[in-house]
């Protein structure tokens, strides 16, 4: 039976995978497209980083990448070296230049297969087109690059709402440009990307400015060249003080956007080519036009249009020329520029321009409900697939509860058996532990007894040390008592022999004229006062047993001290006050302070130490 189940269990395994793999298995692709895409991203995101916050390094950088691709031949690597070159001449303004760069880049991500990389030069065309004020185009690249950039990378998505924002205000489709600038600052919000959310200031200004909304407009403006000059963009602040002057212009604030216009000259003369200095020219002759000084207004006009030519940036200006010109009375300038004005304004917004966007909105419009039908469709059989795996699931779940049940009662049968087998063991079991635990109690019980008898014991140990150190004690205090009552006799003798001395040396003072007599008591004296070095020595032994290293102690630590020091220094050791110590040292009071004095100079004593004291702690 057991085999039967381990088969069952495996079937039922193998189905379970099957289902898995069968609804994971459109996934697939998609994930390592994923991968892929993320792979690429994360190798040049420095790259990114250093072309938005236009870093110092970023011309090394593109060299070098550019000359490292050309080593390896890759073709993914050669699309990604020459889009990164056209970012960077975009960054100086090198619009001729980019071209080139633009379609090597191109032809090298056919060639790689790579999605990412031909979305990113999809929006750099539609940038180049827009420049060119190709807007139809334009728009086509954009919408490319939107198409894929959506569920995918927000980053560079954002900068597409932007560029389309930007591309229909220039056709004049008001609602659709602040359509497209709401879906970039929608995205915006959850980001902290200020350079992003400068330049969508700066774009959306635009559309304030054309509703009039001129705070509004300013405020975003000024708050955006902080930025710009926060990070040193130095393409993204010229543009931003053209639109400034341009507002101010509006706004009839000539000497503000005069302002403008020559912190703009300074830059512009230093960093950038003289295209981008004719469109200063040109804001310069809409401000003289607006202060009445017609003569300067036109030479500025005229510089400059011969820099910039008459593409769609500035193509607006040419009705102000011809205005101009209509004024002072010159009709032949006049209509010349009116006609190139009404020439570049129909290949921008002319008929048939309106006509391919529609076109071409509408291809898109209908791909992306395609688009949307194709996910639909996806996601209904996505769901088809998840109920039928349901649907699996709950079949072989009611087969697995079947099979539980159909051997149920032999299970049941085994566990009787198994339970009986089980009681028995448990009995047995049981009888063991009962005896184990007699046993126990039978260990316990003596360990108990042998605790109790060991704590007696101890108890027993630790009366009789106590009882013989007390012993020892008394021992040591009869032994203290009988040496002090021997040092004690020893003084006494010394004393009645410095007494003998002083009655000889009055008996010597009294009797000086029989010098017979005087003699003889002399050499008395004399061979008495020889057993005095013998009573030291009796003295110093019994000291000594009572204080055996005070004298290796201080002659250690005071090495400079007399035999008479010392001897003084023993006398305090014992108490003896000075009547006692002058007496057994047979000198005067006068003489013990001097030696006194000696002592506690040679021990470094001050003032208010007390020799005494010293002596006692040695």
């Amino acid at each position: 039976m057991k085999g039967k189940h381990k088969v069952f269990l495996i079937g039922l395994f193998l189905i379970v995978v099957s289902l898995f793999f069968f609804f994971f298995k459109n996934k697939e692709s998609k994930v390592r497209d994923s991968v892929a895409v993320s792979n690429s991203n994360s190798s040049y995101a420095n790259m990114d980083s250093l072309i938005k916050y236009n870093s110092p390094e970023l011309e090394y950088q593109v060299k070098f990448l550019y000359s490292k691709a050309l080593e390896s031949g890759d073709s993914l690597k050669l699309a990604y070296a020459n889009y990164y070159k056209v970012r960077a001449d975009t960054k100086k303004y090198k619009m001729d230049s980019i071209s080139v760069d633009l379609d090597k880049a191109f032809y090298f991500s056919k060639s790689s297969k790579n999605s990412d990389i031909e979305a990113r030069i999809n929006y750099e065309y539609g940038v180049l087109h827009g420049y060119r004020g190709e807007f139809d185009r334009s728009l086509k690249y954009f919408f490319l690059a939107k198409d894929y950039f959506e569920n995918r990378n927000e980053k560079e998505l954002i900068r597409v709402y932007i560029m389309l924002g930007l591309t229909y205000f220039y056709l004049e489709n008001i609602e659709k440009s602040q359509l497209n600038f709401n879906n970039a600052r929608s995205l915006l919000r959850s980001k902290e990307d200020p350079v992003s959310k400068a330049v969508l200031d700066t774009q959306e200004s635009l559309v304030f400015v054309h509703e009039k909304e001129f705070d509004r407009a300013r405020v975003g403006l000024e708050s955006a060249l902080k930025t710009f000059e926060s990070f040193n963009d130095t393409l993204n602040v010229t543009y931003t003080l053209l639109l400034l002057s341009d507002l101010e212009v509006k706004t009839e604030r000539s000497e503000k956007a005069i302002e403008y216009l020559d912190y703009l000259y300074e830059i512009t003369s230093k960093s950038f080519n003289g295209s981008f200095l004719g469109h200063v020219f040109l804001r310069y002759g809409d401000v003289y036009y607006l202060k009445g000084d017609y003569d300067r207004a036109i030479a500025y006009y005229k510089r400059g249009l011969e820099r910039t030519g008459d593409y769609h940036f500035d193509f607006k200006t040419l009705k102000n020329v011809s205005d101009l010109y209509f004024k002072i009375g010159k009709y032949n300038e006049a209509y010349h520029y009116l006609d190139r004005y009404h020439v570049i304004k129909d290949s921008i917004q002319g008929k048939g321009v309106f006509n391919r966007i529609e076109s071409m909105e509408n291809e898109y419009s209908l791909k992306e409900r395609e688009h949307e039908k194709e996910l639909n469709t996806q996601k209904y059989k996505s769901q088809m697939n998840l109920y039928l795996m349901f649907i699996i699931l709950i079949v072989v779940g009611i087969l697995f509860v079947y099979f539980l049940y159909t051997n149920k009662k032999k299970s049941l049968y085994i566990a009787t058996i198994e339970n009986k087998r089980l009681e028995e063991k448990m009995k047995k079991e049981n009888e063991i532990q009962r005896i184990r635990m007699e046993q126990y109690e039978l260990e316990l019980s003596s360990k108990e007894e042998l605790h109790i008898l060991q704590k007696q014991l101890h108890q027993f140990e630790k009366s009789a040390n106590k009882e013989l150190q007390s012993l020892h004690a008394k021992q040591f205090d009869m032994d203290m008592e009988a040496m002090n009552r021997k040092l004690s006799a020893i003084n006494l003798q010394l004393l009645s022999k410095n007494e003998l001395l002083d009655e000889i040396e009055s008996v010597i003072r009294n009797g000086a004229d029989n010098s017979d007599q005087l003699l003889v008591d002399l050499k008395d004296s004399i061979r008495g006062f020889r057993n005095h070095e013998k009573d030291w020595e009796r003295f110093n032994e019994v000291f000594l047993k009572l204080h055996p290293d005070f004298q290796k102690n201080l002659r250690f630590k005071y090495p400079d001290l007399t035999k008479t020091e010392v001897r003084v220094c023993m006398y305090l050791k014992m108490r003896l006050d000075n009547t006692e110590i002058t007496s057994l040292l047979n000198i005067t009071h006068q003489s013990l302070n001097r030696t006194r004095s000696h002592v506690r100079k040679k021990m470094s004593l001050k003032r208010a130490d007390d020799l005494d004291e010293l002596i006692s702690s040695i």
